[in-house]
């Protein structure tokens, strides 16, 4: 057949998928074209997963492939002439993860529509219905809720029970209870492991019950993998679900924490916990409900009845959608089949043709006039882009004809193919009357379609009619005419999203608006984008919105930020992308703005839209979508028809509502909040110079404020290091002249104290103000007789936070006009003297408690207080002094020592106290205590004593150190002549000391070769034991001993000593070795002994006898023969006969160790025989 003009393309269009794998089998095609078959790659990828780029293999079908056919293309999933389930020769489903056996079976042409897989019977229960795991648990009630943009609608949800509260908690206790502190318990030991196992797998490190790290885990990627090996280890134990409920609900369980998994496809596990003794609140959280990601469009879910994903029609859609995926800007394309289709008589003006990506799309010829290009030629695959005007007209071809929804051919496909190939070319050559048609097509259909398409090609625009056009390009241009083609793109875009905060370990995800995140995290919103009733070709554009938000608590006022992002990755049908924004307080509120504002509630609300001018993204991008006029196939959503963002986005636009506080619409994982600020309890006392919570001892001694902070409420204040520290404003006031008012009142002091550790929970800190004089009150030289004074304090937090510079700082004040701690006085008139004492030992410089341990011989005194009322400054008294000690911590004493003390008005020493004042060398174990008698004196008119054996301030008790140690000698030996290094094995034992504290001693190994009880030789090593754990001394060699190479007969052992030493070793102390059967042992000697050897060959004599003293090298050379008859075959043998001939005599009686006339020792020797033959012939 000669060269074709102008043929049109007509591709496959029906196709069935089964189990991960599409046959596609070609309309009004011959039997050996039907039938493509695509695979889609199973190593690992997902077609729908994150980050696929929709890439699959196409198989060629085989000469003898055939199948069922299908109706006109229908990329939107609906049933059409498509049909909706699998051929009659389709194999079952396949697990999930692997791809189903292709079956035998073959449907051998037939033109019937493939009918739909019938609906499978429910297998989940419809009512809510518990199952409690033990009789008699108290009941908690859990809402089951879908999570945003998500349906439960006829859903199964499985709850496991995995853990149980503490024992003993309340609604009363809940109620006091933070989340922090409210553990979870697994529910029982098969449930532990699994948690454990998790942990691991995920990475997770636990200290606890690892339920209760799955349960705190808040990095989603390591919470997903840990309940998704909790699940799957919970099934294959063949545990029983607590309870299946069907759709959203709330149900009566026992309480405790739940695993829920919903019944569809990808499913993803989630925890919550029930209500606990009928309360949902703790004190920082909400509990009673579990979160449940359902189907995503629960309407798509509807059409095809059915959870499994081969009944559903919408995979036909999507099946295609791979292949439309592939078609532009992939390039290197051949022509692979043409099929003639007949048009008024004439084969010869339109034509089917097949490209070798058979993306079943329709193709028809551009140019009339020019020959149709040969079968192998090349192209390249391109999206359509000309002008405005003549892309607009070419799509109108396409609406008015066979495949567009203002069809003029009705079902003439033959007829509509011919006209719009000629349509096409007239248009795209500019008008050329050369591209007309031929005569014998008719002039008048052509006419009619022609006029009707130049008529209306203006509202033909993407967004309009979905319809989108793709170039092929003859590569080079000479091997022939290019080819049009054309595809619906419909699709809308599904939103799922989740709030995440920087920590110092990574990202983690909010699960409720309850989530406390740290004022200077970032956030950021992951954005989960799928590809809803069609794919997204990536010539349409389009772009997301991140709304960030941020609400103040307590005044309402809302601030935020809009980032945007223009996208134009390539989607499949159901294919899932992700997209984030990160976002620093900096974002919202400026440079040098590092803090999001404390008690404010931090939320995003997502948009997809229209592109347009002005929106971010990559420059190549943005350009490319404004050269497209920012093209866009997205549906419209009529549910937002008429508002301003319908009018502004031409319909379309979709939202994902984080929340909104005006109507309540929210989604829970989009919101976090930050902190509470902090606030102060501050509690003061005044004291004078040597901090002592007394009056001035002078009308111009210096005072002071003793200042105590903790945290009242709020989030802590970090520690110094990173930051954390208090500030005290503290002020002087007075009331001199007695009438209940502030006369006058000093400027403020500021102290600044850098914390030590965090400020959190009932931690507390002390710190001093500066001092304050009588001239810091103006006016003022003296404190007054009579008047009144008193400290007012103002204490700042402030930490890495900067609450300071956020105007949020942590604050607590104290005012010191009505408490009587923070007042002072110079007494007037009334005489009086108190006294109290403190036992402390140090210097003035740095006091410290009095010794814990005995064993030491640091000096303790007791600092004395004496507190005047109208008693001249500088009064001394007198009085007696007496350090007791009990050794059994009674209130009798087995020593006393007194000594006088002087005391002044204020604070005094008393002199020191040493371990000799009571006949110690150093403190012996038991308790110590002062009493203080103040006789009758000056300005004590009747005896003070103070008894401070139960007062804990004068009294303490010292614990008695002890050590024990264990040996074991290492490497003995039972003989003499042994070579090998030996050494002492130690363990030491220790009471009231630290463990691991190390000593310092002697092992020393003797021997006694004399046997008299002596040692004859000793070696001393240096030895380190050390407290609860094991050491081995040092090694001793024979020639460390003294003793030659080798070691001598003879008695050893080893012996410890640990001499007095440090504040824990009292006295010398040791163990001896020598009758201790693990630390001694006993050598034999190595002697002579005389042997004979005889030798006796089978019929013959002894031919010489040989008996000589053996030693270790001696050799005996023993012959003997023997006469043989020739032929004979009698095996000849020699007897050898090793006899000990000298154990009974007295030099060697020593060799029978256990007097039983035998040799107890073991002899080596060796024989050899040699057989030879003389005078033999």
């Amino acid at each position: 057949m000669g060269r074709i003009r102008g043929l049109v393309a007509l591709a496959v269009a029906g196709a069935t998928l089964v189990s991960g794998c599409v046959t596609a089998n070609a309309a009004d095609t011959s039997p050996a074209d039907a039938g493509v078959t695509i695979q889609q790659d199973t190593t690992g990828s997902q077609t729908n997963g994150d980050g696929d780029d929709g890439t699959v293999t196409v198989t060629p079908p085989t000469a003898d492939d055939t199948g069922s056919t299908g109706g006109a293309n229908d990329t939107n999933g609906s049933a059409g002439d498509n049909g909706a389930g699998p051929s009659a020769g389709s194999s079952p489903a396949a697990k999930p993860g692997r791809t189903a056996a292709p079956s035998p079976k073959t449907n051998t042409g037939s033109q019937a529509r493939p009918k739909a897989a019938p609906s499978p019977q429910s297998k989940t229960k419809t009512d809510a219905k518990a199952t409690p795991d033990a009789p008699g648990n108290r009941k908690g009630s859990l809402a089951v809720t879908a999570q945003a943009n998500t349906s439960l609608d006829g859903v199964t949800v499985t709850l496991y029970r995995i853990g149980s509260y503490p024992n003993g908690m309340t609604k009363e206790l809940a109620a006091k209870t933070s989340w922090d502190d409210l553990h979870a318990v697994a529910a029982d030991d098969t449930v532990r492991t699994l948690a454990a196992k998790a942990a691991v797998k995920a990475g997770v490190k636990t200290s606890g019950d690892p339920v209760d790290a799955v349960y705190r885990e808040m990095d989603i990627e390591k919470r997903g993998m840990m309940l998704s090996a909790m699940l799957s280890g919970l099934n294959a134990s063949g545990a029983k679900p607590t309870a299946t409920v069907t759709g959203a609900t709330t149900v009566s369980l026992p309480e405790g924490v739940y695993l829920g998994v919903p019944d569809v496809d990808e499913a993803v596990p989630n925890l919550g916990a029930t209500t606990i003794d009928g309360t949902a609140r703790l004190k920082d959280y909400t509990l009673g409900a579990i979160v449940i990601a359902g189907t995503v469009n629960a309407a798509s879910r509807a059409e095809g009845k059915s959870s499994d994903p081969a009944a559903q029609p919408g995979l036909l859609s999507r099946a295609m959608s791979l292949f439309s995926a592939r078609a532009a800007g992939k390039g290197a394309l051949t022509l692979k089949d043409i099929k003639h289709i007949p048009y008024a008589g004439y084969p010869y003006y339109a034509g089917d043709f097949r490209m070798s990506d058979n993306t079943g799309r329709t193709l028809l010829c551009v140019q009339a006039d020019a020959n149709t290009p040969e079968i192998g030629a090349t192209y390249d695959a391109r999206n359509y882009r000309y002008n405005d005007e003549q892309d607009r007209k070419m799509r109108a071809v396409v609406y008015y004809g066979i495949d567009g929804p203002g069809n003029m051919f009705g079902r003439d496909r033959n007829t509509a193919l011919v006209m719009m190939h000629f349509m096409f070319s007239y248009i795209q050559n500019g008008h050329d009357p050369v591209r007309s048609y031929p005569e014998v097509i008719g002039k008048q259909p052509y006419e009619n379609f022609k006029k009707t398409v130049l008529a209306n090609w203006r509202d033909k625009t993407e967004e309009a009619t979905g319809i989108r056009l793709l170039f092929y390009m003859a590569n080079p241009v000479d091997q022939g005419q290019s080819l049009i083609g054309w595809e619906t793109v419909r699709w809308r875009p599904g939103i799922l999203s989740q709030f995440q905060y920087s920590t110092s370990s990574g990202w983690k995800s909010s699960f409720s608006a309850d989530t406390k995140i740290n004022t200077t995290s970032q956030v950021r919103d992951r954005v989960r984008i799928t590809a809803m009733d069609g794919p997204k070709p990536s010539d349409d554009f389009f772009t997301i919105q991140w709304v960030l938000r941020v609400r103040d608590r307590a005044t309402g006022k809302v601030t935020g930020t809009t980032e945007t992002e223009v996208v134009k990755d390539t989607f499949t049908k159901d294919q899932s992308r992700w997209y984030d924004k990160t976002f620093s307080p900096s974002s919202v509120y400026g440079r040098g703005v590092n803090n999001w504002p404390a008690n404010s509630d931090i939320y995003f609300n997502i948009a997809v839209r229209r592109a347009k001018d002005g929106d971010h993204g990559d420059p190549a991008t943005l350009a490319e979508a404004k050269s497209y006029g920012y093209r866009s196939y997205m549906k419209q959503n009529t549910a937002i028809k008429g508002s301003a963002n319908w009018n502004a986005n031409k319909g379309q636009y979709y939202d994902h509502i984080g929340w909104d506080p005006a109507t309540g619409r929210q989604d829970p994982v989009e919101r976090a909040s930050t902190p509470v600020k902090p606030s102060l309890k501050v509690t003061t006392t005044r004291v004078n110079a040597s901090n002592d919570p007394v009056n001035p001892a002078g009308d111009t001694a210096p005072m002071h404020d003793s200042i105590i902070v903790s945290r009242a409420s709020g989030n802590s204040i970090a520690s110094g290091k990173d930051g954390g520290k208090v500030f005290a404003d503290v002020t002087l006031h007075a009331d001199l002249n007695k009438d209940g008012k502030e006369d006058v009142v000093s400027a403020a002091k500021r102290t600044t104290f850098s914390l030590p550790s965090p400020l959190s929970g009932a931690r507390q800190f002390r710190f001093y103000s500066e001092d304050f004089v009588p001239s810091d009150l103006k006016g003022q030289t003296k404190w007054m007789p009579g008047a009144k004074y008193w400290f007012d304090v103002k204490a700042y937090g402030q930490d890495a936070n900067n609450w300071n510079t956020l105007a949020l700082t942590a604050q607590g004040d104290h005012s010191g006009v009505n408490d009587p701690a923070e007042q002072f006085t110079m007494p007037v008139n009334t005489e009086n003297v108190s006294f109290s004492t403190r036992a402390l030992a140090g210097t003035d410089a740095n006091p410290t408690d009095p010794p814990a341990i005995s064993g030491g011989t640091q000096r303790v005194r007791d600092r004395l207080y004496a507190q005047c009322t109208d008693i001249p400054a500088g009064t001394k008294f007198t009085g007696t002094l007496i350090l007791n000690w009990s050794k059994d911590g009674d209130a009798t004493p087995e020593a006393s020592k007194s000594k006088p003390v002087s005391m002044a008005c204020g604070a005094s020493w008393s002199p020191y106290y040493a371990p000799a004042d009571l006949g110690m060398d150093a403190w012996a174990g038991g308790k110590y205590w002062f009493n203080l008698n103040v006789p009758v004196q000056a300005h004590v008119p009747s005896a003070k004593p103070l008894n401070g054996f139960d007062d804990s301030a004068e009294s303490w008790t010292t614990l008695v150190p002890s050590v024990s140690f264990a040996t074991r000698a290492q490497a003995t030996f039972n003989l003499a002549g042994n070579t090998t290094p030996v050494s002492d094995l130690i363990w030491t034992g220790c009471t009231n000391i630290p463990d691991g504290t190390t000593f310092t001693g002697t092992s020393t190994l003797n021997v006694d070769t004399d046997r008299d009880g002596k040692a004859d030789h000793t070696k001393s090593v240096t030895v380190a034991p050390k407290c609860g754990r094991t050491v081995a001394s040092p090694t001793v060699s024979p020639k460390d001993l003294g003793v030659g190479d080798r070691w001598p007969a003879g008695f050893y052992w080893w012996d410890l000593n640990v001499p007095k030493q440090g504040r824990y070793v009292l006295n010398d102390t040791g163990h001896a070795g020598h009758g201790d059967a693990k630390e001694s042992w006993t050598a034999a000697a190595s002697r002579l002994m005389t042997a004979g050897v005889t030798s006796q060959a089978a019929n013959g004599l002894v031919a010489d006898w040989n008996q000589q003293d053996v030693t270790r090298d001696t050799k005996f050379d023993s012959h003997a023969s023997s006469l043989l008859i020739a032929g004979g075959t009698d095996p000849v043998s020699d007897r050898v006969r090793l006899d000990v001939k000298s154990l009974d005599t007295p030099a060697h009686r020593d060799w029978d160790t256990n007097n039983d006339g035998r040799f107890d020792g073991s002899l080596r020797f060796t024989v050899k025989t040699t057989m030879h033959l003389t005078g033999g012939k």
